[in-house]
């Protein structure tokens, strides 16, 4: 199954998106109202592929959760999604160290008793693209155009199956809060977000 998410929205502190199956009709609506800084906030997820926890507002906050300590790993950037009937949602980045120089990273993403590797892999002017990995199976691509023309940005989530929407939509909102999300500006024009991997591991992802 295939999943657009447009952004039709950008305010100072706040944007608005759209939820489209693959052949564009509308399924959903993502309303997200940022703070001034850090970049955190909340957002509210109505979609007919969700579950009931999305009719309320859910808040993106740092987290100082305690993770087993495992060899060879590092966790960065743990925040935390709390929604109002207590459902929690657990994202962060891991590094896994492959060799002494070298780090095979991927954000994970804790919900519903599942956990989602997100691998975030540049090709330049070809946008980013992120496999998802449950276990070792991979399971959905979701893929970022590099250009945003007034700071209105697309996500698309393909090959998904039905049960595992929710996370992915949870996940294109805190990538876009994390690395698109501008407090307090909006950027006019055409903006190119070009990233290119070097990493041949991540590459074969």
């Amino acid at each position: 199954m295939n999943i657009i998410i447009s952004q039709y929205k950008k305010g100072l502190y706040n944007a608005g998106f759209n939820i489209y199956s693959g052949d564009r009709v509308q399924t959903g609506e993502i309303r997200f109202t940022g703070a001034t800084w850090p970049k955190l906030g909340s957002f509210e997820i109505y979609s007919i592929y969700s579950v009931p926890i999305f009719i309320n507002p859910g808040s993106l906050i740092e987290t100082k959760r305690n993770v087993i300590p495992v060899p060879c790993r590092k966790i960065r950037k743990p925040y935390k999604v709390i929604f109002q009937n207590m459902t929690e949602a657990y994202l962060f980045q891991e590094a896994v160290k492959k060799t002494w120089f070298k780090e095979m990273c991927s954000w994970v993403l804790e919900f519903s008793g599942c956990k989602y590797h997100y691998y975030h892999v540049g090709y330049g002017t070809e946008g980013i693209i992120s496999p998802v990995y449950k276990g070792d199976a991979r399971i959905a691509v979701i893929k970022k155009t590099p250009i945003a023309i007034d700071d209105l940005h697309e996500f698309y989530i393909e090959g998904a199956e039905p049960e595992d929407i929710p996370a992915h939509i949870i996940y294109a909102c805190y990538m876009y809060v994390l690395i698109y999300y501008k407090p307090g500006r909006i950027l006019k024009g055409t903006v190119n977000h070009y990233f290119k991997s070097l990493n041949p591991d991540m590459l074969a992802k």
